[in-house]
């Protein structure tokens, strides 16, 4: 009598490996998902921090503009961006158009780097607070909407009263 021996790979070992390899395939996919919405998240945040640098340099070149509260602005994800005045080159801006041309192009630059963006600049101080009187500075919030829902509300969106979960925002203040 002959006896036979099986020295080859089942067909059910073959399917469980291929199953073994499959999940561990879609948790690096997974992964992978994680980290591009994380690098993304990243780059929204330093664009919202460079802009609101910007937005201070702008405020300390118009000094003037910043103490008589000519910046402060409210300007939500879906409003129009202000249109800027017609002074620079041919007329001189007066201290409040250059204000309003400083937002005007600070925004066009906010919307082209964060689409679906939003920004509110207020004298930190007290209700009616001016800064030649009462401020010293002014409280910036960046605000740019996130392409999936956040598990929480921002915080410093809901500064501004804006309570949707797919918006993120930035708060500084600045002290031009």
């Amino acid at each position: 009598m002959l006896k036979r021996t099986n020295s080859g790979i089942t067909l059910v070992e073959v399917m469980v490996t291929l199953l073994i390899v499959g999940v561990g395939l879609l948790g690096l996919l997974g992964l992978q998902a994680k980290s591009l919405a994380g690098h993304k998240d990243s780059m929204d945040r330093k664009a919202a921090a460079e802009l609101v640098s910007q937005i201070g340099e702008r405020m300390r070149a118009n000094h003037l503009g910043f103490m008589r509260d000519d910046y402060t602005t409210a300007v939500k994800p879906n409003d129009a961006t202000p249109t800027a005045p017609n002074c620079g080159v041919a007329t001189p801006c007066s201290v409040a158009e250059l204000a309003q041309l400083d937002i005007s192009l600070w925004l066009q630059t906010l919307r082209k780097r964060l689409p679906d963006s939003g920004a509110y600049i207020v004298t930190s101080g007290g209700a009616g607070a001016k800064m030649d009187t009462d401020g010293t500075s002014v409280r910036v919030t960046v605000v740019w909407r996130e392409a999936q829902e956040q598990s929480f509300t921002d915080d410093a969106c809901s500064t501004v009263g804006l309570t949707d979960k797919f918006y993120r925002c930035l708060a500084a203040e600045i002290f031009p």
